[in-house]
């Protein structure tokens, strides 16, 4: 039985053997994965040319506030440092000291509505664990790169994600991975 998600509806598919399901499988995978090759465009951008009243340039500057709420396990704090320059936009996660675990830990509400009920839903997983898995795997090496810099990362972005019932939306936006430590070693 091969069953898959298209747009918004399943389908479903008996196959006779393992050998008639491989090459449609393969077919599949490879199409999706070429499909996604304009959908996810980041550039680098170096935070000093952020005007001096931008939100993420407040957040750049609230660092060490950042990373001391952290280390006291204060996320009430940490939401309300992130909150006053970026609203909800913004959230948490944590890595094991391998970074094949990035796991969501806290989200801010003040995405757009497809994205604020799927990342509610990511808190406590993998955040490579997203519906739309080639987004998911995306945020990954994105949040990995920025971890072994130990510098944040900011970066203009361009997506299009594919959320599983409402379907392709594009967002243009401004991304910043501030890795801190937690003090947690574990």
């Amino acid at each position: 039985m091969l069953s898959r998600l298209d747009a918004s509806a399943w389908s479903h598919e008996l196959l006779g053997n393992s050998d008639a399901a491989a090459p449609k499988i393969a077919r599949l995978v490879n199409r999706a994965q070429c499909s996604r090759s304009g959908d996810l465009l980041s550039r680098r951008v170096d935070p000093s040319e952020l005007a001096a009243d931008h939100p993420i340039r407040g957040l750049l500057d609230a660092r060490a506030d950042l990373q001391d709420s952290l280390i006291r396990n204060d996320l009430d704090a940490t939401f309300a440092i992130m909150s006053r320059f970026v609203g909800g936009r913004h959230s948490v996660s944590r890595t094991d000291q391998t970074m094949k675990r990035i796991i969501m830990t806290s989200v801010g509400n003040g995405f757009a509505a497809e994205a604020n009920y799927w990342l509610r839903r990511i808190v406590g997983h993998r955040i490579d664990d997203m519906p739309d898995s080639a987004y998911g795997t995306w945020l990954a090496d994105g949040y990995v790169a920025a971890i072994q810099d130990q510098k944040p990362h900011l970066h203009d972005l361009d997506l299009t994600i594919e959320w599983p019932s409402e379907g392709r939306r594009r967002y243009r936006t401004k991304r910043l991975l501030m890795p801190l430590n937690d003090g947690y070693d574990g």
